[in-house]
């Protein structure tokens, strides 16, 4: 059983290190939320019904690998640790599986194309997301600690999601958008695999998470999903997600057809978005601290709830509004993952009081999935909803389909967003709780030492 009661801070190398790797995730996460979509539906001109199917192919894929990596992550021992040997695996596929994903190869082929990248990057996410989040929940079992890890980890994604509104820009510097595409996919693929390198050399494991776990497969995920605490933190984040994912896929489309602004203006209001979210971080650490997570995430959601809807009331070409407006709903943005992730770590606790394992490998391969789920099920509300109100790539777009794109735009994703706030509303897990977990763990380790 892990040492429960070590809760000094960790080194400030140890976090930042830790985090490197999500900076370039970072990168590589807002051109795949923000514009893939419209790269495929606008650019290579793949029509959006076939682009829903292939992302719902990608997700019954990942039904399989997310869950079948946190149980391989699980029973993993090594002398570099059970998460570890992962990222030193999957740094330099992934770079070279996102380049692929810009760079389509079969112009004949574009639905067998896509499919197949799609899935080779999701796959390499998959073999990294799952055993990284799982090492942020052994790195200290502390409920407050917990929470600065996540802070200077979502610091560290939002700084690579600065640096990916680049990407945009970096694509317009090129005569072919399909040769920016393809060039930029590799730069930023390249930058990918040096941050997962730096997160593997920098961290070590704590060699009391490597005893084996005794359930596994079908019955190791039953006992997860038994976890009503986890079942319902999952289910405030997947409805939470979608009102994230739904506005982020319809960024590109809303600010070129609705509100009529160029790349650079693109640029600027993600610029806007992101610099709000990464200043507001210590704000919310703060407030959690103080009032807890579950009621800090809360603050969180009903706060992007009224900003996201706001934004219906937006005015063509009236930038100065559009930035004030998307610099508010992005105060709450870092929030979410910090809190939530940060819980979940809580959460596995209170399964291993059960159970006397640690099965965070698991635990996060069904949150993986699960978060790739409201992904795929974002794109396809989109997607269906742009076809349905009669969107036309690269044209002038009908007074119908203009109003669809507001709609999808704010009032769905404050929607999802006030449903995951009710969610939460009557969650049970509290730092009490989770403090009389963590008293009962050292009590249950005690009593094993004595025997």
């Amino acid at each position: 059983m892990a040492d429960t009661e070590r809760t000094s801070h960790l080194p400030r190398r140890t976090l930042l290190s830790y985090a490197t790797a999500y900076l370039g995730y970072g990168m590589l996460d807002l051109p795949l939320t923000v514009m893939l979509n419209f790269f495929y539906a606008d650019v290579v001109k793949l029509a959006p019904y076939l682009l829903k199917r292939g992302v719902i192919i990608g997700n019954l894929w990942d039904a399989v690998t997310d869950p079948t990596m946190g149980h391989i992550s699980d029973r993993t021992r090594s002398a570099t640790g059970r998460r570890r040997p992962y990222l030193l695996a999957v740094a330099v596929p992934l770079g070279l599986a996102f380049f692929m994903m810009w760079t389509p190869v079969a112009p004949n082929h574009l639905f067998a194309n896509f499919v197949i990248a799609h899935m080779a990057v999701f796959t390499m996410l998959t073999v990294f997301l799952v055993p990284y989040n799982s090492l942020a929940a052994e790195l200290s079992p502390d409920y407050d600690e917990r929470t600065r890890i996540q802070g200077y980890r979502e610091s560290a994604h939002i700084v690579g999601l600065l640096v990916g509104a680049f990407f945009v820009l970096f694509v317009g510097g090129f005569a072919s958008k399909r040769t920016g595409y393809s060039v930029v996919g590799a730069i930023y693929g390249a930058v990918m695999t040096i941050s997962v390198l730096v997160t593997f050399f920098g961290v070590r494991e704590d060699p009391a998470f490597q005893r084996r776990p005794q359930a596994g497969g079908w019955k190791g995920i039953k006992l997860v999903v038994s976890n009503r605490h986890f079942v319902w933190l999952l289910a405030t984040f997947v409805f939470a997600n979608i009102g994230n994912l739904i506005p982020s896929n319809m960024v590109p489309f809303a600010l070129k057809y609705w509100i009529k602004v160029d790349e650079k203006n693109f640029f600027f209001l993600l610029v806007a978005y992101l610099v709000v979210a990464v200043c507001a971080i210590p704000l919310w650490l703060r407030l959690s601290s103080r009032i807890g997570k579950k009621w800090s995430y809360f603050v969180a959601l009903i706060w992007s709830t009224i900003s996201l809807a706001a934004i219906f009331f937006a005015r063509p070409e009236s930038l100065i509004p559009i930035v004030i407006l998307f610099g508010i709903a992005g105060a709450a943005y870092g929030a979410m993952w910090i809190l939530s992730f940060s819980i979940l770590a809580d959460i596995i606790d209170y399964d291993e009081l059960k159970s006397g394992e640690r099965r965070e490998g698991i635990y996060f391969g069904i949150w993986t999935f699960m978060q790739k789920v409201t992904v795929a099920a974002a794109s396809a509300v989109m997607l269906q909803v742009l076809a349905s109100v009669g969107y036309v790539p690269d044209q002038e777009q009908s007074a119908q389909t203009i109003l669809g794109m507001r709609v999808l735009m704010a009032w769905v994703p404050a929607a999802m967003y006030l449903i995951a706030a009710l969610i939460l509303l009557r969650f049970p897990f509290t730092r009490e709780v989770h403090h009389e977990i963590q008293q009962a763990l050292r009590q249950k380790r005690a009593a094993a030492n004595s025997d």
